[in-house]
C-alpha cells in the first residue's frame, strides 16, 4: 500500500513539474489601467508602454504583436533581437474618441530559437465623453 501511495506521489509531482511553463520574458506589468480620460484625450490616441526584461538563456524577438480590436494599436519592432537579460518595450495606443469603458487584449508572439512562445496584456479604462461646448450669450447693447 506504501509503495502505490508514494508511486502516486511521485507521478503527481512529476506530471505538475512538467505541466509548468518556463517564463522567457518579465513584464513589469501585465495589465495597464488608464483609468478615466476624457473623450479625444492625447490628440485622440492615449498611450503607454509595456516594458519587459529577456530572463531567457537565449537571445528572443518579438515576431507579431496584435490587439483584439482596431482601436488599439501595439506599436513593435519586430524581429529586433533582445539578447539574455536586455529590456524591451511594446508601446500601445487607444483611441480615445470611443465613449465608455473598455478592456483590451493584445497577443504578443516571441520567437526564441526554432520556438514561438505567446504572452498576453491587456489595458482597460473608462472614456467619458466631452462636455458640450456652453453657448455663449450674446451681448445686448
Amino acid at each position: 500500500m506504501k509503495k502505490i501511495f508514494f508511486l502516486s506521489l511521485t507521478l503527481a509531482l512529476s506530471v505538475s513539474l512538467f505541466a509548468q511553463e518556463k517564463k522567457n520574458v518579465e513584464f513589469s506589468e501585465g495589465t495597464h489601467d488608464y483609468g478615466t480620460v476624457v473623450q479625444g484625450a492625447e490628440n485622440g490616441r492615449i498611450r503607454t508602454v509595456f516594458k519587459f526584461k529577456n530572463i531567457s538563456a537565449s537571445p528572443i524577438v518579438i515576431t507579431d504583436a496584435r490587439a483584439s480590436c482596431g482601436c488599439t494599436t501595439p506599436n513593435v519592432e519586430k524581429n529586433k533581437l533582445i539578447a539574455p537579460g536586455e529590456y524591451g518595450e511594446i508601446p500601445v495606443t487607444y483611441d480615445s474618441n470611443r465613449v465608455g469603458s473598455f478592456n483590451k487584449q493584445i497577443t504578443v508572439t516571441f520567437g526564441i530559437g526554432s520556438e514561438t512562445f505567446q504572452e498576453l496584456l491587456y489595458i482597460k479604462g473608462v472614456v467619458n465623453a466631452k462636455p458640450e461646448a456652453q453657448p455663449t450669450a450674446a451681448l445686448v447693447k
